[in-house]
């Protein structure tokens, strides 16, 4: 089995996201190892982030702070073998760096689509709903 390593920075991490992101990827071949950062705001700290889970030999790095936007086209140009997705910003189409992402390009439009009722709903099944999402080629 394959193994790709993935990097995060951010606090919360969207962790439903890097649930679906492990399905997807198990269900290819892969071993998913994950490599977090947290409590980074802005600025040079988070360019050094990156360049750190890059030397830790991650192969896409997720952003997770409006914020982090400014400084991954710097790292993103020196590691064009590096995938990073940006949460949450809207840098990613405008700066032309073709490993650069937004990572809420699909599954924005899909979560205003459905209705939840808290009264029943749980984080377990919200993340069952995303996956058959996935797997029936929803999202």
């Amino acid at each position: 089995m394959k193994t790709i390593v993935i990097g995060v920075i951010g606090a919360d991490v969207h962790a439903v996201g890097n649930k679906i992101i492990e399905y997807v990827l198990k269900a290819e071949g892969y071993n998913v190892e994950w490599i977090m950062k947290y409590n980074f705001i802005a600025g040079a700290e988070v360019e050094d982030a990156n360049r750190d889970l890059v030397e830790a030999g991650c192969k896409l790095i997720y952003n997770n702070s409006y914020d982090h936007a400014y400084e991954i086209p710097a790292v993103a140009s020196e590691y064009p073998e590096v995938q990073f997705a940006h949460a949450t910003g809207t840098m990613a189409h405008t700066e032309n760096l073709p490993n650069f992402h937004n990572a809420f390009a699909s599954i924005f439009s899909a979560s205003l689509k459905k209705t939840y009722d808290p009264d029943e709903d749980d984080d377990d099944k919200m993340t069952e709903r995303i996956v058959l999402l996935v797997e029936n080629g929803q999202l």
